[in-house]
């Protein structure tokens, strides 16, 4: 019993490094500005058709304070 739960636990290890890598990838890899998508912006949805220029002013001085703060 001692052996299976020493095995247990050092499979734990390679597990919660993969685990990790994988997480970082995905968030790495992921489209987007993290800082324009919590701001409004998404995925360039603000472009040129999407809100007006008063507006987009607004989203741009979000997006800076987000970078800003995080």
């Amino acid at each position: 019993m001692g052996s299976y739960l020493i095995r247990r636990f050092l499979l734990l290890i390679p597990t919660f490094i993969g685990v990790t890598v994988i997480s970082f990838l995905i968030m790495r890899l992921a489209p987007g500005d993290p800082a324009e998508l919590r701001a409004g912006g998404g995925l360039g949805g603000a472009g040129e058709a999407g809100i007006s220029t008063e507006k987009r002013g607004a989203v741009d001085e979000a997006v800076a304070q987000c970078r800003a703060h995080y």
